[in-house]
């Protein structure tokens, strides 16, 4: 078992790393963002900010509290930041993969080359997938990357590539972490779901709303209808031998008044 110290000095290192991945993520995002804005957003000193992130000054257990609570991090997920208590860190690969699942999570393109496997007219190149996804082929290679390690995607010596996902993902992240992580995944589609409707034409896609006034009592029941709608939907589109496109779809169902606990309604 190792020692306090030990523990100490193992989760202020990765949760250097957090902050330096959640940078990353915010750069390649927006062309405009910078440390300067992460440190902004973190109402820190951006000397500071950038000394934690290259680990030339140590990160206390009250910073990332701070730090933790401005980038809506669970209160759990904070502790185990501190604690290092959701993973034996005896060794580096177990972090490693938990970095990538916590990736392969949020970000949309991960999923989206694998739905291309299925196309018709794919080509495993990375050049090929880059120029499709509006990608760089270093973003690509990176996913890629990240696939293998996870155990998700596999390339053959005689160069096939297989997905091994079955359409789903094996959560090795705390609950909370992995909660948030798919937080992070739904503003992405939004992001590309915005993105869409100056840029695809209006033929290739459907985007609609309607606003009622219901009793919340019908809200379970309207979620799992939603579900429901989403698997069959799902099912109708992927069943043809002729793929030659990968689609989204984003559904959202969300109040637009608050009623507080104990008033009236």
């Amino acid at each position: 078992m190792e020692n306090f110290e030990t523990l100490k000095k193992h989760s202020q290192k990765h949760f250097r790393l957090y902050l330096e991945r959640e940078l990353q993520r915010r750069v390649k995002s927006n062309s405009g963002y910078s440390l300067r804005s992460f440190a902004r957003d973190l109402d820190t000193d951006p000397s500071l900010l950038s000394k934690l992130i290259r680990g030339k000054r140590k990160i206390s257990n009250k910073q990332i509290d701070r730090l933790g609570k401005l980038l809506n991090l669970s209160l759990r997920s904070i502790e185990s930041f501190k604690t290092d208590s959701y993973l034996d860190y005896t060794q580096e690969e177990p972090y490693q993969l938990s970095l990538d699942q916590f990736d392969i999570i949020a970000d949309w393109q991960h999923y989206a080359i694998l739905e291309m496997m299925s196309l018709k007219s794919f080509k495993p190149d990375i050049k090929w997938i880059a120029k499709k996804l509006n990608l760089s082929t270093q973003e690509v290679g990176t996913c890629l990357q990240r696939l293998q390690r996870v155990g998700i995607l596999k390339i053959h010596p005689n160069g096939k590539w297989e997905d091994l996902s079955h359409g789903k993902s094996t959560h090795i992240l705390d609950k909370n972490f992995t909660s948030y992580a798919h937080k992070k995944a739904q503003k992405n589609i939004l992001e590309k779901a915005i993105h869409s409707i100056d840029h695809v034409a209006i033929e290739e896609r459907d985007q609609s709303s309607i606003m009622m006034s219901c009793s919340k009592e019908k809200i379970d029941e309207a979620k799992h209808r939603i579900t429901q709608f989403r698997r069959e939907l799902s099912a109708f589109l992927e069943d043809t031998e002729e793929k030659d496109s990968v689609y989204q779809i984003s559904i959202s169902l969300f109040p637009l008044i608050t009623t507080n606990k104990g008033e009236d309604e």
